[in-house]
């Protein structure tokens, strides 16, 4: 099965709205699943341990913020290249598309990161509040 030029581009059009949404969504997956991991572990006080003096509840968020800023990152790294590129590959036509893909391109970084800025504050807010005490 080959693909056609429209399959090209329409597979692009997606990276482009997708490229939007890398940073929105892993912070609000981060938030969600960082306060879910410390309920969960209040409620049933498991993860109650030290590890190097910070509670084992702290160590796992802190360590989903890590993939967090290491996904959102990585977008904007890849959106920061495709920006200089100034033209996306299979998004090839008129200079209206051209300019589109740029313009997403810069957005996506732009959202990228600040994005990672709120995963880090977010992250220095649980790392300096007591577990359960942020429920």
């Amino acid at each position: 099965m080959t693909t056609t030029s429209a399959d090209a581009n329409d597979r692009a059009k997606r990276a482009l709205v997708l490229s939007v949404l890398i940073g929105p969504l892993g912070w609000g997956v981060f938030f969600l699943v960082g306060y879910l991991i410390a309920e969960a572990a209040c409620q049933t006080r498991i993860l109650h341990n030290s590890v190097a003096g910070l509670n084992l509840v702290v160590v796992v968020v802190l360590g989903l913020a890590l993939l967090a800023l290491l996904v959102t990152g990585g977008g904007a790294i890849w959106n920061y290249r495709r920006w200089r590129e100034r033209a996306w590959n299979g998004i090839r036509g008129d200079r209206k598309t051209e300019d589109l893909a740029t313009f997403f391109a810069l957005v996506s970084m732009a959202l990228n990161v600040l994005f990672a800025l709120a995963i880090v504050l977010t992250a220095l807010g649980m790392l300096f509040l007591e577990p359960c005490q942020w429920t």
